[in-house]
This record gives C-alpha cells, sequence and structure tokens, in this order.
C-alpha cells in the first residue's frame, strides 16, 4: 500500500502542476499531453528509488515508447490551433466553476485513472527477483502489434484529415476499413500486454493476493476508459460534431 499511496501523491502533484500550466496557456487539452506522460514518470521514480527487475525494465520501456510517441503526436497536433472543441465546450458550460471543475473534473479525475491504470507498473516493481521468460517476449510481441495498430491508424487518420474534399467525407480505407476506432483497438492491445508480461509475477501464480486483483481492477478500467472514448463519438449529435470529434482524434488518441 506504501507504493500506491506514494505514486498517488506523486500523480496529485503531477495533475496539479499541469493544471496551474493550464491557467496560463488558458486551454485544457493539454491534459491530453499529460496523460501518456504521467505513466513514463512514475516508471521514471520507480527506476530511480527502488531495485527493480528486467521484467519491470521491459515494462517501463514500452510504456515509455508509447507515453512519449503519445505525447509527441498529440503536442504537435495542438500546436498554432485553438483548444479542442470539446474542452472549449466545458468551458462554456461551466461557466463561473470553470476553474475548479477543470481542477477536478479533467486533471484529478485523470490522474485517479491514471494510477488505477498503472497497477501493473506498481505490482511489477515490487518483485526485483523476477526474470524474463519466453512468455515475457511473447507479450511484448502483442504490445508491438497494439502499438504498430495505434500508431498507422493516427497516421492514416491525420492524413485523411489533411487530404479530405470535405468534412462530410469518411474514412473507410487501411485499417479504418476494418475497425471504427484502430486506434483504441491498438490501445486496448498494448494495455492487455503490459498485463500479461506481468503474469510471472507471484501475485498472478495461482491467481491469488491482492496484486491479482489491482492488476486485473486496472485492467478493466483501462478497457472501460478506451471503450468510452469511442462511443463518445457515437453519442455525439450532428454530423458536424462527429467530424469535430474527428479533428479532434488526429490531437490524440488514448
Amino acid at each position: 500500500m506504501e507504493i500506491l499511496a506514494t505514486a498517488g501523491l506523486i500523480i496529485l502533484v503531477y495533475a496539479t502542476g499541469w493544471f496551474i500550466l493550464s491557467l496560463f496557456v488558458r486551454r485544457n487539452d493539454i491534459a491530453d499531453i499529460a496523460w501518456g506522460l504521467g505513466y513514463v514518470v512514475l516508471c521514471g521514480w520507480l527506476i530511480l528509488t527502488r531495485p527493480v527487475s528486467p521484467v519491470f525494465w521491459l515494462i517501463a520501456s514500452l510504456i515509455a515508447i508509447w507515453g512519449v510517441r503519445l505525447a509527441w503526436h498529440i503536442g504537435r497536433r495542438l500546436i498554432g490551433k485553438p483548444e479542442d472543441f470539446r474542452y472549449r465546450k466545458w468551458r462554456e458550460e461551466w461557466g463561473s466553476t470553470f476553474y475548479w471543475r477543470s481542477y477536478l473534473q479533467v486533471y484529478l479525475l485523470q490522474g485517479l485513472l491514471l494510477v488505477i491504470i498503472a497497477m501493473p507498473i506498481l505490482v511489477a516493481a515490487g518483485h526485483p527477483e523476477v526474470r524474463l521468460t519466453g512468455w515475457s517476449w511473447l507479450a511484448a510481441g502483442i504490445w508491438l502489434a497494439g502499438f504498430l495498430t495505434q500508431a498507422i491508424a493516427d497516421a492514416q487518420l491525420a492524413s485523411f484529415v489533411r487530404h479530405r474534399a470535405s468534412r462530410e467525407d469518411v474514412l473507410d480505407t487501411g485499417l479504418w476499413r476494418y475497425s471504427r476506432h484502430p486506434n483504441y483497438f491498438g490501445e486496448i492491445l498494448m494495455w492487455w500486454a503490459i498485463w500479461a508480461i506481468t503474469i510471472p509475477l507471484p501475485e498472478l501464480v495461482g491467481h491469488s493476493g491482492s496484486g491479482h486483483h489491482y492488476l486485473v481492477a486496472g485492467l478493466r478500467v483501462r478497457s472501460a476508459h478506451a471503450g468510452k472514448e469511442v462511443c463518445g463519438t457515437y453519442r455525439l449529435s450532428g454530423l458536424s460534431e462527429t467530424n469535430q470529434h474527428a479533428d479532434s482524434l488526429v490531437a490524440g488518441s488514448g
């Protein structure tokens, strides 16, 4: 529990820092940049403060690749553009409560989800004795498939938005021919793979111990979180808003 409490405190400070930055830049969509980098921060803290296993190094490396790529992908799309329409809508709807609701509903809620989803990272850090096996590399291969799926889907969407003749056009080529949101499919696949890498940990052998429940809880929350992002497209009313959502997907996925 000590490692979980410390991780929560670190992410509280991290989320608060991004909220303060949002006040200076006057846009809340930078929270999307903070999302992936938060996991990288946790991995860095764990590496610097405790002995870790080769399994943890593998997990941390994969998460660092994912988190940095996601932050770069989102950040470069935000440059020179107005705040994402979803955050602008909240800014208008929240009125005088905008600042405290932004802090609680955007930054602290995201931080809470981050800590829950990071359970495989925290549990893996508690077992410096665990070694890599063939299973570890098989799971890493599944992660790579998810990473490539997300990266390729993001690139295809970005190209489509830049070159489409009309905002009413629909992307139905490439990976988007097979899935409504292949980028989110890749995201979910990566996190299932991270969980799979942790299977040799003592908590999962025999499916016993609190660590097993923490790992499964984190995986369920991540899958539900990605599913909520996908379903959000269908809840939007009107073609123009759906296309705005497509534009925002170019700014980030995950």
